[in-house]
């Protein structure tokens, strides 16, 4: 006599296949969601990070025009400038400098640039990022920044102490 699977054991057998597939299929979704948002805030942590190398290069320069002989303090228009928030936009050219604008009520979107780069200039490619700089001076010889980015119903922030170690 030869022995088969009754109902009831195919019929398990086929509900805990179908527990484990409706299980992987409910996964799917929250997986690209947290891909996006891993993205996204990758992306952000970039703009922050490259918004306090803008303002290290600023002080930077401004070191190395008094060293030139111009009478630039290492913080010249760093603390007066962005004390209740600027937009900095980064040139890669020698000629131009960084260019620091008033961050306005609600602040600009950033766009990718024809080089791919972020920058407030007019672009046909927007995107959702905004970052604000704020610098304060509270002790002498230091420069408290703080970067805030702002995307979708997210932000960032990094803060940053910047000195005159000269």
């Amino acid at each position: 006599m030869q022995k088969a699977f009754s109902l009831p054991e195919v019929m398990t057998a086929v509900f805990v296949i179908l527990i484990g597939v409706v299980g992987i299929y409910a996964l799917v979704p929250e997986i690209i969601g947290t891909v996006f948002a891993n993205q996204d805030r990758f992306i952000a942590v970039q703009l922050a990070r490259e918004g306090i190398e803008i303002v290290r290069n600023i002080r930077d320069a401004n070191w190395l025009e008094n060293d030139l002989g111009s009478p630039n303090a290492w913080d010249e228009s760093l603390d007066t400038t962005c004390s209740l928030g600027c937009e900095i936009d980064y040139f890669t050219s020698l000629e131009q400098d960084p260019i620091l604008d008033v961050f306005g009520i609600d602040g600009n979107y950033l766009n990718i640039d024809t080089q791919e780069f972020y920058s407030y200039q007019v672009s046909d490619n927007p995107t959702k990022f905004k970052r604000k700089i704020t610098i304060t001076s509270l002790v002498a010889n230091r420069l408290d920044i703080v970067v805030e980015v702002f995307w979708s119903e997210n932000s960032l922030i990094l803060r940053e102490n910047l000195y005159n170690w000269r």
